[in-house]
């Protein structure tokens, strides 16, 4: 199972048929974030100082390569760690969300700029750079909803999960279920892993 996380490129877990969990790698994109980050942060500096609205990458066009290299070299290191690891673990299927519907809210512009370049990154070439590096290993990949993944307990069912981290007013970092408490201060990027694995048996072992 692999989550494409907020606080993480990825999640990825190696489960058997019963759910347990025999592996779990964590590929941390926080340094990754930043420098992304501060190559957007110069497009919208730049668009203050020329008043002109960035439209696809012929604005600014030197710091669109920039990032658009960055985020596919990126790209393909993920993908290869996910499929390593699975291979390595002796795992046949790897599973993802299918976020190909999935669209960046609104908000501030560059806020906005940093969400259209995440999702491209990770729920875009991520999982197509997956695919076929998964198809040479003799890896399967499939997709599943991703409707409620990362708000449902897999413990009671309830869409009761908070994420949240600790000292910060608007974090993601861990989760907990509200309403039967069994499950705190747990990766809430892991916990997406436990929901997609339900979603994967209900879909294709049913």
């Amino acid at each position: 199972m692999a989550d494409l996380g907020l606080e993480h490129h990825a999640v990825v877990t190696v489960r058997d048929t019963e759910g347990r969990v025999l592996a779990v790698r964590f590929l941390p994109g926080a340094k990754d974030s930043r420098l992304r980050k501060r190559y957007l942060e110069k497009v919208v500096n730049l668009q203050k100082q020329t008043r002109v609205i960035p439209e696809g990458e012929t604005f600014a066009r030197d710091l669109w390569e920039k990032i658009t290299n960055f985020n596919d070299y990126l790209a393909h290191w993920v993908s290869r760690q996910i499929v390593d690891f699975a291979a390595l673990h002796g795992a046949k299927i790897i599973v993802f969300e299918n976020l190909r519907n999935f669209r960046p809210e609104k908000g501030t512009r560059s806020h906005r700029l940093n969400q259209k370049l995440g999702y491209w990154l990770r729920r875009g070439r991520i999982v197509r750079y997956t695919e076929y590096k998964a198809l040479h290993a003799g890896v399967l990949v499939v997709r599943v909803s991703p409707a409620n993944t990362s708000r449902r307990c897999p413990l009671c069912g309830e869409l009761s999960i908070e994420r949240y981290t600790p000292g910060r007013e608007n974090g993601n970092k861990l989760a907990r279920c509200t309403a039967c408490g069994k499950v705190k201060d747990v990766s809430a990027d892991f916990l997406a892993t436990e929901n997609i694995f339900d979603r994967f048996l209900c879909v294709y072992a049913s």
